[in-house]
């Protein structure tokens, strides 16, 4: 997967052959997972890179259900808890997960906030714990019909099996 653009669609279609797959195993099992000389694990099924890719995109995937549902600090909460986070915009540097946080809820009241989608998502492993995500955010206002675009570049880390944002350099465009 490294340096492959990765989708929405393309992240179901892997939970559904993992989904499916498991389906497989336990009914060639007889309904019995439990068995001594049965010895599947998920974790066999797909490798610790595609688990991890698929985390990395359902990161993008929660925050925009987040941002759609008018809930800043949840969409926040994609970014790493700590003040090792930062975004880098037209307006500055900000440092630390509450300055983020201050930061989006001053810019986006929720009745500005749009609705939100990301595409053209490509992710590159780094190391076991990194991974580099370019993409575009999309936000679409009814009033007047617009879409607001722009590019991103985020390095992502890994903190307690669970993917975060550590730094974040969008652009409008």
């Amino acid at each position: 997967m490294e340096g492959e653009k990765i989708g929405v669609r393309t992240i179901h279609r892997m939970k559904n052959t993992l989904i499916f797959a498991w389906m497989f195993f336990f009914i060639a099992c007889g309904g019995n997972t439990q068995k001594e000389d049965i010895s599947i694990e998920k974790e066999t099924l797909v490798s610790q890179s595609e688990q991890d890719s698929i985390a990395v995109v359902g990161n993008f995937i929660k925050q925009a259900e987040c941002w759609n549902h008018g809930d800043i600090a949840c969409f926040v909460k994609g970014y790493y808890p700590s003040e090792k986070a930062q975004i880098i915009s037209g307006s500055g540097i900000k440092q630390g997960y509450d300055n983020i946080l201050r930061a989006y809820k001053g810019s986006f009241p929720e009745d500005k906030m749009g609705k939100l989608f990301f595409d053209n998502l490509e992710l590159k492993r780094l190391s076991d714990i990194n991974y580099y995500v370019t993409g575009r955010y999309n936000l679409e206002y009814e009033e007047p019909d617009t879409i607001l675009q722009g590019w991103f570049s985020i390095l992502m880390e890994k903190k307690d099996s669970t993917w975060y944002m550590l730094s974040d350099h969008t652009s409008s465009g």
